[in-house]
């Protein structure tokens, strides 16, 4: 399968570069524990992941949401640079991009100075030109405005189709088609099998794989 070479790709962050999962359940739980709630199992937490962040306190937290909110940060703020990991086969991806001259972006619902950091411990800021972070856009994701800001950004002349945006849930995916860019999905269907069929069935999907280093793969068709 082909797709027009893109003129810039943009990423969502957490679980589609970043392996954050289990630092997130572990934030969570401690703010959980902090206002005396029963912990998240893995399982139970997984039903919340990728969810707008707005959207999740509520859900889970209701009216101990700001609270909640307060310990949560809390406990990202001293731990978020030593206790994620790149994914496997996310930095190949990069340095591909980059040595074939297409700029990248990022586009997430984390905070962008908390986001900036954990790039720069990476030592990954050569190879994105633009980052779009919770608020900074009017909505965030699943809202096209920050994808629409990210481009906006890039001061390109980009058209939707002229844009990737690679990320691994239905926050990513609907934003990608409200706006009509390119949607990518990075999602191992055989371990999240119930995920990948919502998405599926609900999203125009223009490329579906797996995992980072299937994606390196196919961005080699066009080094």
């Amino acid at each position: 399968m082909t797709l027009p070479k893109p003129k810039i790709v943009f990423f969502d962050w957490d679980g589609t570069l970043v392996d954050s999962f289990g630092f997130l359940h572990a934030a969570h739980n401690y703010a959980r524990k902090a206002l005396g709630i029963p912990a998240f199992t893995l399982e139970d937490f997984a039903q919340h992941f990728g969810k707008p962040r707005e959207m999740l306190y509520v859900k889970i937290y209701g009216d101990q949401g700001e609270e909640a909110k307060k310990h949560f940060e809390e406990y990202v703020t001293e731990h978020h640079v030593s206790h994620l990991k790149p994914l496997e086969g996310a930095e190949e991806v990069l340095q591909l991009l980059k040595h074939m001259k297409i700029p990248c972006g990022v586009v997430t619902n984390k905070k962008r100075a908390i986001v900036e950091a954990e790039i720069e411990n990476f030592e990954w800021g050569k190879y994105f030109d633009v980052v779009v972070g919770a608020a900074d856009a009017a909505n965030d994701k699943p809202a096209p405005d920050p994808l629409l800001l990210g481009i906006s950004r890039a001061e390109k002349g980009l058209e939707p189709q002229d844009v990737w945006f690679v990320g691994d849930t239905e926050n990513d995916t609907a934003c990608s088609n409200a706006v009509g860019s390119k949607t990518i999905l990075i999602l191992d269907k055989e371990k999240e099998a119930e995920k990948a069929t919502h998405i599926l069935g609900n999203y125009d999907i223009d490329l579906h794989l797996p995992n980072c280093k299937k994606f390196h793969e196919f961005l080699l068709q066009y080094a």
